[in-house]
């Protein structure tokens, strides 16, 4: 049973010349034939006159038809083609990358997380090995130094920044605490300029006493930077009065 299509009222006569209708051939064979067509003109938003076209390519008793001619039918042009194909592959191109989210998004919260605060990791330095070659520049042979006539070649010794440990300590990076923040909707409504203040009054949030006092500090002082008025001048009430 051929599939039920309703032609949209005709606004003009369209007729597409026989250079159109080969570039249109070509375009339909780049987006994978006809089978790609339709899988990406149903994601494209919906259209009267689209969906005519969709219909038409999908017909198995039409499947002979040149895509110029189901164009032509439905009064879609070629640019027309075009845009529905572009909003189709943007919204089939998310689909497909959304299905990998569930996967992978927890295990990017939690590096965020960890990477908001105080925390160690692999040292950047010696790469986790602990120790780091030396390579000494290469020396000028002398005729009036004999040692000179013997290169000391490469040595290793202890990493520096890790103590010979491979282990490291880095400070909270101050754009993950923010987006640490926001999504615990902590400063939801917030500004980047609250973000910054909080990530600029909570020094440390590692072990030590009164992390979370000073959290609580932090939070309602940029609670209090948004609430304050552009006109309020913070350093008024330490002015003396006239």
């Amino acid at each position: 049973m051929a599939i039920e299509k309703r032609r949209p009222t005709p606004t003009a006569a369209t007729t597409f010349a026989p250079a159109v209708s080969r570039a249109l051939a070509a375009l339909e064979q780049t987006f994978g034939g006809r089978d790609g067509l339709i899988t990406l003109l149903a994601c494209a938003p919906h259209d009267d006159r689209l969906d005519y076209v969709l219909n038409l390519l999908a017909d198995p008793l039409a499947a002979d038809r040149p895509l110029a001619d189901c164009c032509a039918l439905g009064n879609v042009s070629p640019g027309e083609l075009l845009q529905h194909l572009k909003a189709g592959s943007v919204l089939y191109t998310q689909a497909l990358s959304a299905r990998h989210l569930p996967a992978h998004v927890p295990q990017a919260v939690e590096d965020v997380l960890t990477i908001a605060h105080v925390h160690e990791g692999v040292c950047d330095a010696c790469l986790g090995v602990g120790t780091i070659m030396i390579v000494p520049s290469r020396r000028r042979r002398s005729k009036s130094r004999a040692d000179d006539a013997v290169e000391d070649g490469p040595r290793t010794e202890s990493c520096r920044d890790c103590a010979g440990t491979g282990v490291k300590t880095y400070p909270a990076d101050p754009d993950a605490r923010a987006i640490a923040l926001e999504l615990a909707g902590l400063l939801k409504a917030a500004s980047p300029l609250a973000l910054s203040f909080v990530s600029q009054q909570v020094v440390d949030l590692g072990p030590g006493g009164g992390r979370i006092e000073r959290f609580q500090q932090a939070v309602a002082a940029a609670l209090d930077v948004e609430s304050a008025s552009p006109s309020e001048d913070p350093l008024a009430a330490d002015a003396p009065s006239s």
